[in-house]
């Protein structure tokens, strides 16, 4: 579904770094500036026109919105520690992430705002020769901080 020409500017940097023979540390960080710049009205389907004022099927001008769950920032950080166990190439990762995600619109009309989140996940992987067999999550911390 195309509701109109949108201006993005937007920028994405990834670095892992296996800094000792076991350890790897990642850093992620995200810039995303999205702005709707059409301005002849559309019609939204009843999915996308939530909080529009107005009726469904009703023409709206989303001139100056920004689109929908896309936060202007977002960052992670990681570390993970690998530790061959036994001698059958079996590996077991232990591995934990800090996730930002900063605030944003949850709807087309930009009135509904979701707040900024930062979680915290862990978990245990084992690997074989290669093929990851199986994971655990040790623990989610989700909204450590809600602003």
């Amino acid at each position: 579904f195309n509701i109109g020409e949108s201006r993005v500017n937007g920028a994405e940097l990834e670095v892992t770094v296996k800094a000792f023979d076991r350890w790897t540390f990642g850093l992620g960080l995200g810039y995303a500036d999205q702005e709707f710049t059409n301005g002849n009205p559309v019609v939204l389907q009843a999915s996308t026109s939530n909080l529009f004022p107005g009726v469904t099927g009703a023409p709206v001008v989303i001139e100056g919105k920004q689109q929908a769950n896309v936060p202007v920032w977002n960052g992670s950080l990681s570390a993970a520690y690998t530790a061959a166990v036994g001698g059958n190439g079996l590996e077991l990762d232990l591995r934990t992430d800090a996730i930002h995600r900063g605030p944003y619109y949850a709807d087309l009309a930009n009135l509904a705002a979701g707040q900024k989140v930062v979680a915290v996940i862990a978990r245990l992987r084992r690997q074989v020769e290669g093929d990851r067999q199986a994971g655990l999550p040790l623990g989610k911390v989700r909204a450590v901080k809600r602003v």
